[in-house]
């Protein structure tokens, strides 16, 4: 769909989210990121460089995370709008529902993202830098971002040896997390199912009863299908605009926040200013930022030197190894005397 042309479906709100995530598209022609496999990080020289190259990529799978989510609702908003054009009833009813489940899938994984990062920001650009004398993982957050991008229908067998992280959930979990009580997400979701899935309103525009106990086929209903279509437009524009708006805003504070690390190769030159700074999220983050900024090292530095001098002798150097579940990582290496 052109970014100039009016959305057919959807208010002028929807349309300007839409033509940003244009704007972001086609700032490059792709993104590409350094994923360093799991032994790499157990064969470490380095402690410090491991830490900064797993913070490294956490970020990453955040950011490659946010532009899949944006690329694909393009794709399943410019599949809606083509089916309501062409007034193709079914057409416009799957790829409104592949359109929700690609925001609920999303929001699922990244809703957590934004506030985690800004809590663990100060610590997260030390170690980024290798100035930092804690190291952190984040056990979760990489869960839920491997998640977003690698999890499939497991089988039986493969239940047995796979993570669950990689187990994807049902559909109905993914929409959990972005419904609300006031909305109609559920509502609108499950009649897209009925007419998609084999059930009774899967052929209401093709097959018909009378009041005389007849049951007409009829092949040419492009009439009805548009009546349809623009019931679902008047009755559930407000709630696909709002699960759009959500699935957005949560992106944009992630691009924002990501552009405030010395990684330059995951900053976003679009004017996100002109979007975010309208975000009440956005203060929180800030916010958060500078209350943690003083206090957070100090803390986990304690905490840590408080941890490791009860497990070693204090003559002595060690490793500390944090085993994660798909990584590897060396903590530390501790000095050779400590008074």
């Amino acid at each position: 769909m052109d970014e100039g042309k009016i959305f057919t479906i959807f208010n002028d709100r929807f349309q300007k989210l839409y033509n940003c995530l244009c704007e972001i598209r086609d700032l490059k022609d792709d993104w590409r990121y350094k994923i360093i496999h799991v032994d790499n990080f157990a064969n470490h020289d380095n402690p410090f460089e491991a830490a900064a190259d797993y913070w490294k990529e956490i970020l990453s799978r955040a950011h490659l995370s946010v532009l899949v989510t944006y690329f694909k609702s393009l794709r399943w908003i410019d599949a809606v709008n083509d089916a309501k054009e062409k007034g193709n009833y079914y057409s416009f009813v799957a790829s409104l529902r592949g359109f929700l489940e690609c925001c609920s899938d999303s929001f699922y994984s990244l809703q957590c993202v934004p506030l985690t990062i800004a809590k663990d920001f100060e610590c997260i650009s030390r170690q980024l830098s290798q100035t930092s004398v804690v190291i952190t993982d984040h056990q979760l957050l990489e869960e839920l971002l491997i998640h977003f991008s690698h999890a499939t229908k497991l089988g039986k067998e493969q239940k047995k040896v796979c993570p669950e992280f990689l187990n994807a959930k049902q559909v109905r979990d993914y929409l959990r997390s972005i419904s609300d009580v006031d909305d109609k997400i559920d509502v609108l979701y499950s009649y897209l199912c009925q007419v998609v899935h084999p059930a009774s309103q899967s052929a209401d525009i093709i097959l018909f009863h009378t009041s005389d106990n007849e049951m007409i086929v009829c092949g040419d209903s492009f009439h009805l299908e548009k009546e349809f279509i623009s019931i679902i437009d008047v009755e559930f524009a407000e709630v696909i605009l709002n699960t759009f708006a959500i699935i957005c805003t949560n992106g944009f504070t992630i691009l924002k926040l990501l552009n405030k690390f010395s990684l330059p190769e995951l900053h976003t030159s679009y004017a996100l200013d002109d979007v975010v700074e309208l975000i009440d999220a956005w203060q929180d983050i800030l916010a958060l930022i500078a209350s943690r900024k003083k206090i957070m090292i100090w803390r986990r530095k304690l905490e840590f030197i408080s941890k490791i001098e009860s497990m070693i002798d204090h003559s002595c150097s060690a490793f500390i190894i944090c085993k994660l579940n798909w990584k590897h990582i060396v903590l530390s290496r501790l000095g050779s005397s400590h008074s």
